[in-house]
């Protein structure tokens, strides 16, 4: 009976770029099943896609698999090895971009367009406040909620779907995407878009990365998602302490070179959001004439478009799932979310 080889992805979590060749790398942890007669060796997407294919040379050694990636590959590709017609690996996550392609800071258009956005973290004493506001003078934002703020606050997140806000990802626990692994990277994308979707039925569009840090693991995993990176133009910095008793400081910043398709950064725990809000909507339509709308509609007055939303989950597969703990919320003295 001859034994299958047992292979494994060197990275959970492999990221390629469109025009360029992608690299992907395996090894085997029972190497000596692979036979001189018996070894070329396929890489596969999850609708069956060959995407590369190796003769094993030296089974001690790792395979590095070489992928053309072409401008019709982009998006996610869950890969999987095979050998003949059996897999030999498990699942990988996999994501072609066009890394070239900028991030959302503000919106090129000349419509009297521009959007409110507000962080959550995992804390939400002004939220229901913030929320009158904005159902005040029937504004539309864009949350951007970690999976903390999903799990403690599920009530608001009802109320702000009910109102017709936009949802979006925030990380799971609001770790920098800059100082932690790739692993835990594509879990701190995923598991906010698994709530998101199992619980509300939304899939999100949007991603921001904590603290605006990220990288080109970063951009890969959220945009194999179906998500852009989401910035802002306008930082109120509300978030500050020393501009606690200091709310002209925000509403200067919040009002100095507002333009169409101007992206505005507020938090739902910052220093007197709720008043500030108040007080600046009526100045962006009523002085300014500008609408106030979510960001992926914003986005409908320019011609930039957003990934394709993937097929199936969202999150790794089911046994991945049930091995692994969620990562422990980060909660870090004196930081606002």
């Amino acid at each position: 009976i001859l034994r299958l080889p047992v292979v494994e992805f060197s990275s959970t979590t492999n990221i390629g770029g469109v025009g360029k060749k992608a690299t992907v790398g395996v090894k085997c942890s029972n190497h000596k099943s692979i036979l001189p007669d018996n070894n070329v060796f396929t890489l596969k997407d999850h609708q069956g896609n060959v995407l590369a294919e190796k003769v094993w040379k030296n089974p001690a050694d790792k395979l590095t698999f070489a992928v053309d990636v072409t401008p019709e590959m982009e998006g996610r590709h869950d890969l999987t090895v095979w050998l003949g017609d059996e897999c030999v690996s498990r699942n990988a996550f996999g994501s072609f971009t066009d890394q070239s392609r900028k991030v959302i800071q503000r919106v090129e258009t000349d419509d009297p367009y521009i959007s409110i956005t507000i962080d959550c973290n995992w804390y939400n004493g002004h939220g229901e406040e913030i929320l009158d506001v904005l159902d005040k003078y029937g504004v539309k934002v864009t949350f951007f909620l970690t999976g903390n703020y999903l799990r403690l606050f599920p009530e608001t997140v009802e109320r702000m779907i009910a109102s017709g806000h936009e949802i979006a990802n925030h990380t799971n626990t609001h770790m920098r995407q800059t100082a932690i692994g790739d692993y835990t990277k594509l879990r701190e994308i995923q598991i906010p878009c698994e709530i998101e979707s199992e619980v509300y039925g939304i899939k999100p569009r949007l991603f921001r990365p904590p603290y605006g840090a990220f990288d080109k693991v970063t951009t890969g995993v959220a945009r194999g998602m179906g998500m852009e990176l989401c910035l802002w133009s306008i930082d109120s910095n509300d978030w500050k302490v020393e501009n606690q008793y200091h709310k002209d400081v925000i509403l200067k910043r919040v009002k100095k070179n507002v333009v169409p398709g101007t992206i505005i950064l507020f938090h739902i725990d910052g220093y007197g959001t709720a008043q500030t809000l108040d007080t600046v909507i009526p100045y962006y339509t009523d002085e300014l004439g500008l609408n106030c709308v979510p960001v992926s509609e914003l986005l409908k007055h320019s011609d930039r478009e957003l990934p394709a939303i993937p097929e199936g989950v969202y999150g790794a597969d089911e046994e991945t799932r049930n091995a692994e703990e969620d990562p422990v919320m980060d909660i870090p003295a004196g930081e606002v979310g």
